[in-house]
């Protein structure tokens, strides 16, 4: 074969190829490839095919939201949003106008971070209600009903526990929603809660499936096709993380046998007929793991699956239609700054990742819901972000319409902010940044340092930042564009305030527009003008208020009845819920006493000037007589409640009584309370631990002051609190010095408060190997396994911290776990940071550093004898390097000789061979 023709061969085996790889995969025979990049992921675009969304809009410009609800709560017929975000601990509720705009209708503050929301009609009255999980000050599950949209106190499902993900759904088919909850709280006190509704909007009983591992997500759907609705759930950890399956009997319980779909640390979890054969398939988003795809068979297997994504910090990934071509795509939210990502299923070409269709890609974003906003027949994508609120973008919207809807928000603030009072203003100033950059310099750090201790020192301040844009392109790797690079500059200003103790509420965005540019020249003045955050501090309400924060729509104002508190503690009602105490009650709201058995009263009435006083005890049948009066039965009566009911009945017999009740408190004896563990005991009576009586309405702080207070040991943190057979924990510490009166509960009649000793060492583990300080270290309550080695003194440089291995179980069978702690302090893979159990061993292995240190430390005197002739001639002569071996000189030889007596210094004493003096 020539050279000619070998190359025109060569040149129809490229065009062959580059036919093949342009044209796609024609046969179907294999998804094409999806290049990862570290954690995200690269989008591929349609090339024939262009779907565009808008700018985010959104309700919200800045915050950190997790959990997001769609739902028409106002039934007006638009679409509304909520959201809830972890700094601060709110939930908003924006209705919609069917253009993209917004108005924020309440707000709920809430000390914690709101993971999930969900909306449904929890009372069947024809409006939406809101449940909500809660981590932080306040943990557990909450649920506001709403009274014609305006929404009452909220109602505490639980009060303990960590949960996540939580859906709505009539497990047991009576017709009345339930609660599921994903439980996260540990690996021996999570799974998966199931409350079941009542008609009134309350929760009666738990119901869940199980109560091991930490499960951070829940869906439900039929898998079996038995009608009867089933569980899915994913589980995050290092030993227990996986998908699971529960098939449920329809009326709230469930299989013995949990079906495990898949290993792995997993964050989301949705369901849907992906390839539209009648089953429900599971679609997961994975701790680093990436997106899958577990298709259904119908039976409750999962024998077939795909892979979307093989690594990735996915936070939510769900089903939806967004191209109306009747398949069902799938977009995923990441939390680790790479943005939203969208599959397109096709028929024939299987799944596309979808490239430059406007959506981010950068940010941290995390709940993800769809809706059509602008009423256009479109879905559109609404997402929760980091930093940044709530976005949303529109579905193939033009820049007209763009731009008219831009218009009509501007239109619609500048409205409000015309109706409304204006802030005082304070004082105007900028920070600029350098070209294609969002850091902060020395002279912006100090400007802003000026403005914190404003900001400390006058209360009432709050801070208006507008951000402008460079009139050049650029070329930053911060940000793909001016406009984006503008938006991390005034991220970089918030997080400033943020991260200094600022809140969020002081803070306010200019979103009337996008980025400004003030200065269209193109000289070094004019783009060092555009390269500024404008900021202006006020004093008063801002504009952007644009309603009360408030957590009851009410015609009355609140009044400070009891469980009703201040903000922050804006939560209603005690940490544990009471209907009715059984001690005493609220009589014109003064709590009274409730009289029962054994107590002793004294009552006194007259009939004109004539005195009558008499002294009973009330029987173990809670009747009393005396008198007219013939076994009266008092039982919850208070005493002024008491008076009027022997008033009424004397009448009868005598003209005008007026009747007396009294009960000191030395004659109370019906209620009782107990404390044990670290009570003191101290000189006078009633104190130390012991049972004691109740003498009407007391908190525990007031409780245990009157018997003895707590010994200096005393743990406060875990107050354990035992009433009707359900065990509590009381954080009495916060009650006291942090002013978390929640914490404070109300003493009832039979409770028993143990107050736990910090000297009482509950756990203990033992951390050996390459560390600072090996030993064993014990703890109160739980510890993880990089607290158990940073309190260790913490790796060394001589530790394998790749190979760390935590020892557990039965000496007959041990369990070995071996962790890479450098992906908890260096990718931040928590679900690695595992928590340790009492008696566990923690070992941190050598590296080969560690090897040769210990071959040196244990040969080293051998070496040193082996060395030791070698020692003695190298005192005694010089080395000179010629060659290998070496050749040494012998030591130089006297050149001078001292010739005569020498002479003694002067002063010279008899040791020196001087006379002695």
């Amino acid at each position: 074969m020539t050279v000619v023709s070998k190359k025109i061969s060569i040149v129809i085996a490229l065009i062959t190829l580059t036919t093949i790889v342009g044209c796609g995969n024609i046969l179907n025979t294999e998804r094409p490839p999806l290049a990862i990049e570290k954690h995200g992921v690269n989008q591929w675009k349609l090339p024939w095919e262009k779907s565009t969304w808008s700018r985010d809009f959104g309700p919200e410009q800045s915050g950190h939201f997790h959990s997001l609800a769609i739902g028409d709560f106002n039934n007006d017929g638009i679409v509304d949003i909520a959201g809830g975000s972890y700094e601060p601990g709110t939930i908003f509720l924006w209705h919609g106008d069917d253009a993209g705009n917004w108005e924020r209708a309440h707000r709920f503050r809430i000390r914690g971070d709101i993971r999930s929301l969900a909306a449904g009609d929890l009372n069947n009255d024809g409006w939406l209600d809101i449940v909500s999980s809660i981590i932080g000050d306040t943990n557990g599950i909450q649920v506001w009903i709403s009274n014609n949209g305006k929404f009452r106190d909220f109602k505490p499902v639980t009060e303990k526990d960590f949960y996540d993900g939580l859906r709505l759904a009539d497990i047991n088919n009576d017709g009345i929603l339930d609660i599921i909850a994903a439980n996260k709280t540990s690996e021996t006190k999570g799974g998966i809660n199931v409350w079941l509704g009542t008609s009134d909007g309350s929760f009666i009983e738990e119901t869940g499936p199980t109560r091991m591992n930490m499960y951070s997500d829940v869906e439900i759907g039929d898998f079996n096709n038995d009608g009867k609705l089933d569980i899915v759930g994913a589980a995050w950890g290092h030993s227990g993380g996986a998908l699971r399956v529960w098939l449920g009997s329809g009326d709230g319980r469930w299989s013995a046998m949990e079906a495990e779909i898949e290993k792995g640390s997993f964050w989301g979890v949705d369901v849907a007929d992906v390839n539209g054969d009648g089953n429900p398939d599971i679609i997961s988003a994975a701790n680093f793991d990436g997106v899958k795809i577990f298709y259904g068979d119908g039976k409750g297997d999962f024998p077939k699956n795909d892979t979307l994504a093989k690594q990735g910090n996915f936070w939510r990934a769900k089903a939806v239609d967004l191209n109306n071509d009747g398949l069902l795509d799938i977009a995923a939210t990441l939390s680790d700054n790479n943005g939203v990502i969208v599959w397109y299923q096709k028929s024939w070409f299987n799944w596309l990742i979808a490239k430059d269709e406007g959506l981010p890609r950068k940010g941290s974003y995390f709940d993800i819901e769809f809706a059509d906003f602008n009423d256009d027949n479109k879905l559109d994508i609404a997402a929760t972000t980091y930093g940044e609120g709530i976005k949303i973008w529109l579905k193939d919207i033009d820049n007209l319409a763009e731009s008219e809807t831009k218009k009509e928000v501007v239109d619609g603030v500048k409205k409000e902010e015309e109706a409304m009072k204006s802030p005082v203003p304070v004082f105007y100033t900028s920070v600029f940044f350098d070209t294609e950059t969002a850091d902060l310099s020395p002279e912006a750090t100090a400007i802003l340092n000026n403005l914190l201790n404003v900001l400390n020192s006058v209360e009432g301040t709050v801070l208006r930042l507008k951000k402008h844009a460079n009139f050049k392109e650029a070329d930053s790797k911060q940000s793909p564009g001016n406009h984006a690079l503008s938006e991390e500059r005034i991220k970089t200003v918030t997080d400033f305030f943020i991260s200094r103790g600022i809140t969020q509420e002081r803070i306010e965005i200019d979103t009337l527009v996008d980025s400004k540019i003030e200065e269209e020249g193109e000289d070094e003045k004019a783009w060092q003008e555009n390269r500024r955050i404008d900021i202006a501090v006020n004093y008063g309400k801002s504009p952007d208020s644009k309603q009360e924060d408030i957590t009851q729509i009410d015609d009355t104002p609140e009044t400070d009845k009891e469980g009703i508190y201040a903000y922050p503690f804006v939560e209603k009602g005690d940490l544990i819920p009471v209907k009715e105490y059984k001690a005493w009650r609220l009589v014109n709201d003064i709590p009274e006493y409730r009289i029962g058995p054994k107590d002793k009263l004294s009552i006194t009435f007259w009939i004109g000037l004539e005195e009558k006083k008499y002294e009973v005890t009330v029987s173990p049948q809670n009747t009393v007589s005396f008198s007219y009066i013939k076994n009266f039965n008092v039982s919850g009566f208070t005493p002024t409640e008491l008076e009027k009911e022997f008033t009424k009945q004397l009448s009868e017999v005598f003209r005008d009584p007026f009747v007396k009740v009294e009960i000191p408190d030395a004659n109370k004896s019906a209620y009782t309370t107990s404390i044990f563990g670290a009570v003191r005991t101290t000189v006078r009576g009633d104190t130390g631990p012991g049972t004691y009586p109740l003498l009407g309405k007391v908190r525990f702080s007031q409780f245990l002051s009157q018997h003895g207070g707590h010994m200096d040991t005393a743990d406060l943190t875990r107050v354990q609190l035992t009433r009707d057979r359900k065990t509590y924990f009381v954080n009495l510490f916060d009650a006291l010095f942090r002013s978390d009166y929640r914490q404070d509960v109300i003493v009832e009649d039979g409770d028993v408060f143990f107050i736990p000793s910090k000297t009482e060492i509950k756990n203990r583990v033992y951390v050996m190997g390459e560390v600072g300080k090996p030993g064993l270290f014990t703890f109160d309550n739980e510890i993880s396994l990089l607290d158990a080695v940073i309190s260790a003194g913490g790796p060394t440089v001589y530790s394998k911290s790749r190979q760390v291995l935590v020892i557990r179980g039965e000496v007959e069978k041990p369990e070995v776990i071996k962790v890479n702690l450098m992906d908890v302090v260096q990718r931040g893979d928590f679900r690695k940071n595992i928590p340790l159990n009492s008696g566990d061993v923690v070992y941190v292995a050598r590296n080969i550093l560690g090897d040769i240190r210990n071959f040196i430390r244990a040969f080293g005197p051998f070496i040193q004898l082996a060395n030791l002739p070698t020692s003695i001639y190298e005192g005694t002569t010089f080395p000179r390097i010629k060659g290998v071996p070496f050749e040494r000189e012998v030591a130089p030889s006297i050149s001078t000789i001292q010739q005569g007596v020498p002479t003694l210094p002067e002063g010279a004493g008899a040791w020196q061979g001087g006379a002695a003096k």
